[in-house]
Order: C-alpha cells, then structure tokens, then sequence
C-alpha cells in the first residue's frame, strides 16, 4: 500500500525542560504498585506563529503528589510543525490532533529511555484518550471565557 504524504510537516521537536526524582517509602510495595499507580496530568497550548507554522507545547506531570513510591518527574516538550497548505478549521485542528499526538509520543519514549536505568526500572506512560484530553481542553477553556465575562462589569452599569 502507498503511503498518501500528509499536510503536517513536523519541523523540529526537543526536551524544552525536565525534572526527575524518585521517592522511596519505608515500606516494601509491590512493583506494579510502585510505579503504574502514579497520578499523570497533562497541560499543551497550541500557538500559531504564521499563516501556516505552529508550536505545541506539552508538559507531563507524573507523581506531583510524591504520596507514592515511584518516580516523580515533569517533562515539557515542543514540536514546531508546519501545515502545508491553506484547511478549513476542522481539518487544521484534526491536523493539529496528530501533531499533539506525536509530541505525546516523544515524550513516552524521552520518560521511557531517562528512566530504563533508574532505581525503579522503566516507566511506560500509558495510553492516553486523546480525544478526550482535547475536549477537556476546550471545555475547560470554554469555561474561563464564561468565567471572564462574568466578572466583566457590564458597560451599562455604572
């Protein structure tokens, strides 16, 4: 089967920051509960820089709470990628669905690979709903707007 060339050109992707430790506990736990158990969080922002270019920011959180044994980390990372020609706004934002989707991917391999000679071996960050992390994304940003205009004052009161 031919591979059909898609319109995202991934332009550069790199490690904007990272943080890793790992918290032991007194007690002896088993390893499947060292390490699969740990809270994830996950914050991107998708910036336009032109007409055509974008960045996509993303950082993973693992473990913030340090209330298990395990790693605790946060790992940000950025794509640029450039969309090739000119898409209507739904066909752009499943563009930019795959773009997330692979600087989710580098970061799984980069957490992967820091953490393959740590103390608690290495961490494979689960699968992720995409679908769902980007409908609480615009939930939540739909919220903040609403927040906003509610704390507006109204031009006609005085």
């Amino acid at each position: 089967m031919k591979i059909s060339k898609s319109e995202l050109k991934l332009l550069n992707l790199f490690i904007d920051n990272c943080s890793f430790d790992f918290i032991q506990l007194e007690e002896e736990l088993p390893d499947d509960t060292v390490i699969s158990d740990c809270d994830l969080d996950f914050e991107y922002e998708i910036k336009q820089n032109n007409d055509q270019t974008y960045m996509v920011f993303l950082t993973i959180t693992g473990n913030k709470s340090k209330d298990i044994a395990g790693y605790t980390f946060e790992v940000t990372g950025v794509g640029f990628f450039e969309i090739e020609s000119e898409l209507d706004k739904k066909n752009t934002q499943s563009l930019l669905n795959s773009a997330l989707a692979m600087v989710i991917a580098h970061l799984r391999a980069f957490i992967m690979n820091i953490t393959n000679n740590m103390v608690f071996g290495r961490y494979n960050l689960p699968a992720i709903d995409l679908t769902k992390l980007v409908n609480d994304k615009i939930a939540a940003s739909n919220q903040e707007k609403i927040d906003a205009e509610s704390n507006t004052p109204h031009p006609e009161a005085k």
